[in-house]
């Protein structure tokens, strides 16, 4: 289980998550489905109810889905916008 990393700052833009990372001083951006997932993940969804969710409301195969979140979740992880 990951949590959302306490240093960051990020606001959420209703078409957008707008996120900050003070060690870098980067912003990312994530819209749409990568929005949806930090929503998720942010209120400690599970793995299975993201991947449930993705394959109820957007034409993917529940295997494509899996593999875009893993994807997208190391993505959160190496960025350490989520930490362990």
């Amino acid at each position: 289980m990951f949590f959302l990393n306490p240093k960051i700052t990020f606001r959420d833009m209703d078409d957008a998550i707008l996120i900050v990372t003070p060690w870098d001083q980067k912003m990312h951006t994530l819209e749409y489905v990568g929005r949806e997932i930090f929503l998720m993940l942010k209120e400690s969804k599970t793995k299975k109810e993201i991947i449930n969710y993705i394959v109820d409301n957007y034409d993917v195969s529940e295997v494509e889905a899996e593999n875009d979140f893993d994807s997208f979740q190391q993505e959160l992880l190496q960025k350490e916008i989520f930490i362990n």
